[in-house]
């Protein structure tokens, strides 16, 4: 862990710390100084330039270190991926950087870290990210190696077979672990079909792969008025425009057109049925609870009440349902609740581990939890502390050159300018427990969410048993 990255961390845990303090109303120690002002956090400053093929640039100069993020961002990902095949975007990012038609594997590792950064490739729900930070000095040389990659990716057969195995070893390991186990039942019930509810390739997907298919795809996804790159850091605009023109004005790409995306994201169905869907693990001494339903998108007017209540309920250290299983009942050692928003759609999640004796009583908790959210008003004291924690967190991550342009690259997926980071920090800030309350009963309320359990055959059936739900197998991936 490098040292802003550490600071950061610490940083967090000691602004959870508070949080917590706040939420379970500790006595601090006397003498302490009192809490300054909540600041909201700016929006980066964004210079922004449209190349005549399509591509957007996103440009942020932050000239407190010699360094520079660059993140190219295309529209795509496991919503662009063929139908048969959701997922194997993780194996078009694993190869992209592996072979240009100039350029070896070992050549272009070597070029990135010549420039003083790693380069980086991950595909996600909606888009493929290539992501390098290089120093300063280097950063043309960055930007023509990125180009290289999206237009002269060549997918040699000897590196597409050593990532194939890379990836299928991957997928073994993941699926060892309930978390994975239980995203991934999730996403199917939630989901069904859509790619909204893709989290891998399968193995068979994977074997089944050949350079010639990676090609295809790349060709289909890689198009200059379908990416954005954004780069933040010390950077002189106009040489880094100058670069980026010399670099990326030849780029054609394919056709796809601007509305491909969204069509390939429609929002999916998602029913929530009173059922446990239930994932075998012979031998587990925990039972991974995942317990889900919708949330609204970003330019929802619930939106930022929701991250509100979230972080009341469950979404920090100091939360409701962090105190009730952890502190006050160790039934789990960390159980948490997250957004996870889409273009289109979006889902909130809680996620537990609990000991096989308190399956049953921990999900009795946890849904007490979200009734109390859903239908009674929250306190000030924990309204303040839920703000303090969502904006001092945003602020922090706001500090960071690599954090600041994937954040940027994915509101450009989604549609949006680099102010919403302001608009949603607003909006925060002037959430009302009225509005709070009002956004917990839309999508908190536990009888609006499915249930997927992983663990121990007996100790499912035995622990859900008092609460009528039956227990069915869940979906195959």
């Amino acid at each position: 862990m490098n040292h802003s990255l550490c600071k950061l961390f610490l940083a967090g845990v000691a602004l959870s710390s508070i949080s917590a303090a706040v939420a379970a109303d500790v006595k601090m120690p006397p003498g302490l100084p009192a809490y300054g002002p909540m600041r909201l956090p700016e929006a980066p400053k964004v210079k922004s330039e449209t190349l005549a093929n399509g591509l957007t640039v996103w440009l942020v100069q932050q000239n407190n270190l010699p360094k520079v993020a660059i993140t190219l961002t295309v529209r795509g990902g496991y919503c662009a991926d063929p139908a048969d095949a959701r997922g194997i975007s993780d194996l078009l990012a694993a190869t992209v950087k592996l072979g240009t038609s100039s350029l070896s594997a070992r050549q272009i590792a070597e070029r990135s870290q010549a420039s003083g950064g790693d380069l980086k490739a991950a595909a996600n729900t909606e888009n493929l990210t290539l992501s390098i930070e290089p120093l300063s000095e280097h950063v043309s040389d960055a930007i023509s190696l990125l180009a290289d990659l999206a237009t002269h990716a060549s997918f040699p057969d000897s590196e597409v077979e050593l990532a194939k195995k890379n990836l299928l070893s991957s997928i073994q390991q993941n699926e060892s672990d309930p978390k994975f186990l239980a995203q991934r039942a999730f996403g199917r019930v939630h989901y069904g079909d859509h790619p909204y509810g893709v989290v891998s390739p399968t193995s068979a997907m994977v074997e089944h792969a050949s350079p010639k298919s990676l090609r295809q795809l790349y060709e289909d996804t890689f198009a200059p008025n379908q990416a954005v790159i954004v780069i933040v850091g010390a950077i002189d605009p106009a040489v880094t425009l100058a670069a980026i023109h010399s670099s990326f004005d030849q780029w054609k790409g394919s056709s796809r057109s601007a509305t491909a995306g969204a069509t390939a994201a429609a929002e999916p169905a998602s029913p929530a049925e009173k059922k446990v869907f239930f994932v075998p693990r012979p031998g587990s001494v925990q039972t991974a609870l995942l317990i889900g339903g919708a949330a609204p998108i970003r330019t929802d007017p619930d939106y930022s009440a929701l991250e509100v209540a979230n972080a009341i309920y469950g979404g920090m250290f100091g939360s409701r349902l962090t105190n009730n299983i952890r502190e006050d009942k160790g039934y789990t050692y960390s159980p948490y609740s997250y957004l996870n928003i889409n273009g289109k759609a979006g889902v909130v999640i809680t996620r537990e581990d609990v000991r096989n004796a308190v399956t049953g009583p921990s999900y009795k908790e946890t849904v007490f939890e979200l009734n109390r959210i859903a239908t009674a008003p929250v306190s000030d004291q924990e309204l303040t502390s839920a703000k303090r924690y969502l904006l001092g967190t945003l602020g922090f991550r706001l500090q960071s050159r690599s954090s600041v342009a994937l954040r940027l690259a994915n509101l450009w997926v989604f549609g949006l300018d680099a102010q919403f980071i302001r608009r949603d920090a607003d909006h925060i800030m002037s959430s009302t427990a009225e509005q709070v309350q009002q956004a917990s009963g839309r999508y908190l309320a536990p009888d609006k969410m499915s249930i997927v359990a992983v663990g121990e055959d007996k100790v499912v059936h035995e622990q859900f048993a008092p609460f009528n739900l039956p227990v069915v197998d869940a979906p195959k991936p």
